[in-house]
């Protein structure tokens, strides 16, 4: 018995330590991203290591026959805990399993399986001899262990409820249960547990999805997928410790479910086997000393605690590999923002990202029905959900003093929101609509990420700021302006994914207009911006002698005023639905300064002249511009000087090859069109890990 012990000792040793190396490997790059520092997750691992080997030695030296006096109330107790837990512990993730203790949280669960496993050991030794009759024997065993892994399921954990059944069972046919009750009452469970599988959408997801994959040769996890290639990237030596690309945020949760990957990538095919064959080690000679205890509660206790550990690690590692289903929570994300396109489209761009990496991912938009997202978004295929707040005019409007009660409404309807959809992460992108809604989602526990557009930040994000984990913004200006530097990342502004530029000769063709003149675009939005179109309209007869040709957008507002000034060099049109051809085809764009445009002409080196519009927020198209014309990326046109500059300046920089090869390297440089993939990557990474 001894030697077993000695050998189960440093066995366990042995897989802990190297469970702390590939740990700090696996989770250096998350840690610095989300704590900025290397160890702050290795170092929460270290210690909660310590805290079960200490608390491992110290019951080394406690007999176990104690624990059949304490089975009872401590089974009692726990069912107890478990029940409160459901009402008292935070919501994460959509689930309520950890009680913060202070110096440390802990899932009741973790307790209740290794306390069921004692009290059925002590009920099979107290009422060996009446094993056999099901009412007497069975019946109080199945009871306990429907009850306590009920309200494991419910949490919801579903896939700790099943594994807990199954080892209790296991342990109760080594016990001397009959297999007919065994097998009955499983296979009912089973059919019970399958269809609560089913009710609860992200297991039912996750179940078809994996059957899928495995009839039909469908798409598997993208999380098993990128698991799949770390450890065939791994070899048969691996590729060292410290070394692994998949733990550098390629694979959620790499430090934690998916551990196993990194392990294989690092340590290859040599260091699989050993893990493998460490907990072989564990099966046998915990099963030796099973049979070796004094007594049955002692074999069967001894049974119980080897079967769940190694169930468990086997169960993680099937999983990992695609032999399983994958486990979890429901992955959902809420996203708010609005009134502008401006503020709506880096959302969608991001959550294309996430749909991606994710697909079973839930996600809502929040916004206002009567503005852009409540006719964009349904259309998408999001789901979407209205609350009543609209922005505070700047001009006296009587429906300012509604400001208040609106914003008020707002609050509830964004709780009420948030407690019935429990998101994960909560994304703002900008709006006074976002205000509420992710006021609400921290309110409820999500991790929050603000996109800031803007060079400078629009009071939504200011307020905002101090309920952040991360502000995403796309110029370096805004840092100064923002209280909490360090949550700041310098991402870019997220730009949809179908943007990008063709053949300019197509391009052109597709208006009309033909090479090697060159090509002047004009933009004011979607409804138009009437000092660019008056500003044209009087200046196009210099702009025509410069010898250029036309795309002009006058939006809606404006297209019958100028639509008969149409001709062969200059085409007006209401509004432009292809724009990757608009952009191909010019060779130099006159625009507005919202956020939107700029992050589409730094994707695509667009020369650009940008007129901030005077009549927005805190003047932050100036200050987009501003920041971009400092670094010669853009050229800067105030819009008080349009009427006398316009034809100058366009002419100075369209017809000067250097200013616009100038102009399309600077703004080149500029570009961060990954920017929404980070940003999704980054909201995945909260998902699994939260």
């Amino acid at each position: 018995m001894k030697k077993l012990a000695i050998t189960i000792f440093f066995d366990t040793f042995t897989l802990m330590l190297l469970g702390l190396i590939i740990v700090m490997s696996a989770s250096s790059t998350y840690s610095v991203l989300r704590f900025d520092s290397v160890f702050h997750l290795f170092s929460s691992h270290l210690f909660k290591v310590g805290a079960g080997f200490t608390f491992m030695i110290l019951l080394s030296f406690i007999p176990y026959e104690i624990y059949k006096s304490i089975s009872k109330p401590a089974i009692i107790s726990i069912s107890l805990i478990l029940i409160i837990t459901l009402f008292i512990a935070p919501n994460i993730k959509g689930a309520s399993r950890w009680l913060d203790l202070g110096i440390i949280s802990i899932q009741p669960s973790d307790i209740a399986r290794l306390l069921l496993l004692i009290h059925l050991a002590f009920l099979i030794e107290e009422k060996h001899y009446m094993l056999d009759n099901f009412r007497q024997g069975f019946l109080p065993m199945f009871i306990w262990v429907i009850l306590i892994s009920s309200l494991i399921i419910i949490q919801p954990n579903i896939s700790t409820g099943m594994l807990l059944v199954l080892v209790s069972f296991s342990v109760m046919y080594v016990g001397g249960i009959k297999f007919r009750h065994l097998f009955y009452s499983l296979s009912a469970f089973a059919a019970a547990g399958f269809v609560v599988a089913m009710i609860f959408s992200h297991s039912r997801d996750r179940i078809i999805s994996f059957l899928n994959s495995v009839i039909n040769g469908g798409d598997i996890n993208l999380q098993v997928k990128q698991a799949l290639y770390s450890l065939g990237s791994g070899g048969i030596i691996g590729v060292g410790v410290g070394n692994s690309m998949q733990s550098n945020l390629f694979l959620p949760e790499a430090y934690g479910d998916f551990i196993f990957a990194i392990l294989g990538e690092e340590l290859g095919f040599i260091g699989v086997v050993f893990v493998l064959f460490g907990y072989l080690i564990l099966l046998f000679a915990g099963i030796l000393i099973a049979k070796k205890a004094k007594d049955r509660f002692g074999q069967l206790l001894a049974f119980g605690i080897t079967i769940s550990i190694v169930t468990n690690a086997f169960v993680n590692i099937a999983v990992t590999t695609g032999l399983l289903p994958t486990t979890g929570l429901p992955l959902r994300i809420l996203f708010a923002g609005g009134g502008t396109g401006g503020h709506l489209f880096p959302a969608i761009a991001v959550a294309e990202q996430i749909k991606d990496m994710k697909p079973e991912a839930e996600i809502l938009f929040v916004g206002t029905s009567s503005k852009i997202e409540g006719k964009v978004v349904p259309k998408l295929g999001y789901k979407f959900k209205s609350i009543w707040i609209k922005g505070f005019s700047r001009q006296f409007r009587l429906e300012n003093f509604l400001f208040p009660l609106k914003l008020f409404v707002s609050v509830v309807q964004s709780l009420i929101i948030n407690m019935r959809f429990k998101p994960s992460v909560a994304i703002g992108s900008g709006g006074y609509v976002s205000g509420p809604a992710i006021f609400g989602a921290s309110i409820m526990g999500a991790k929050v990420i603000l996109l800031e557009q803007n060079s400078f930040p629009g009071i939504t994000t200011r307020l905002l700021e101090r309920f952040a984990d991360e502000v995403h913004i796309s110029f370096e200006d805004t840092k100064k302006y923002l209280k909490r530097k360090s949550i700041s990342r310098l991402t870019g502004n997220p730009v949809r994914r179908n943007l990008g530029t063709e053949n300019k000769d197509k391009a052109l063709e597709t208006f009309g207009l033909k090479p090697p003149v060159k090509t002047l675009l004009i933009l004011g939005g979607s409804l138009g911006a009437k000092s660019i179109n008056d500003a044209t309209a009087k200046n196009i007869t210099g702009l025509e002698n410069i010898g250029i040709q036309i795309i002009w957008q006058t939006g809606e507002l404006y297209f019958n005023q100028y639509r008969d000034m149409n001709s062969e060099k200059i085409k007006v049109y209401k509004f432009i639905e292809d724009m990757n051809a608009a952009y191909s085809a010019c060779d130099l764009l006159l625009a507005r300064a919202g956020a939107t445009t700029i992050a589409e002409i730094l994707a695509l080196g667009i020369p650009s002249v940008l007129v901030p519009s005077p009549n927005v927020a805190e003047n932050h198209q100036y200050y987009n511009a501003k920041s971009l014309a400092d670094k010669n990326a853009v050229v800067l046109m105030e819009d008080n000087k349009l009427n006398e500059m316009m034809v100058n300046i366009v002419n100075e920089t369209i017809t000067s090859d250097e200013k616009l090869a100038g102009l399309i390297k600077n703004a080149s440089a500029l570009a961060k069109p990954e920017a929404a993939e980070i940003i999704a990557r980054n909201a995945v990474n909260y998902m699994e890990s939260t």
